[in-house]
């Protein structure tokens, strides 16, 4: 590595990225199980207290979103510090980054649609529970091991055309 001592890993970004992604877990929860939190809506709601959590101020360190930002500036903070001193190129950062990515993808596609094989999924009858629009939605097509497959070794990543159902849907936002 060229400039080696140009570069230390800087764990306090590990911690705030690390922060941000826990954030975002429990966001994905909280639209699951509560959706009139997330919304602020009373038909989404599930109880007479939430409507209230909603717009409150301590709910801020919770926003999906603004974790989401923070940990994609964040990364691309700590990507673009280790392009500047790999002797890779772009080319082999890029193949490296994909192999690093793709076989955690790989595994929860397979998963996923093993659990839509076996009938295990049951989002679409919880959402009537939890009155959760965005978890009614999620993964809600007939089992496909070649879709799967493609997903998890490619798709999720690379392709042009944005496909309407996934096998792993928190993944759009990591399409090249």
């Amino acid at each position: 590595h060229r400039n080696s001592t140009a570069f230390e890993r800087q764990p306090q970004l590990d911690g705030l990225r690390g922060l941000a992604a826990l954030i975002v877990v429990i966001f994905h929860g909280i639209a699951a199980f509560d959706y009139g939190i997330y919304t602020g809506i009373p038909n989404d709601s599930r109880f007479s207290w939430d409507i209230g959590l909603s717009g409150a101020p301590f709910l801020l360190p919770l926003a999906g979103d603004l974790a989401v930002c923070i940990f994609f500036a964040l990364s691309g903070f700590v990507l673009c510090q280790s392009f500047t001193i790999s002797d890779l190129g772009s080319i082999g950062l890029f193949f490296k980054r994909y192999t690093r990515l793709v076989l955690p993808i790989f595994c929860i596609c397979m998963l996923s649609y093993a659990i839509c094989r076996l009938g295990w999924l049951k989002n679409a009858q919880l959402s009537l529970f939890s009155r959760s629009a965005w978890l009614a939605v999620q993964v809600r097509q007939s089992p496909s091991f070649i879709a799967a497959f493609k997903e998890g070794t490619y798709g999720a990543l690379i392709h042009i055309k944005r496909n309407p159902v996934s096998y792993d849907p928190v993944l759009w936002t990591m399409n090249i």
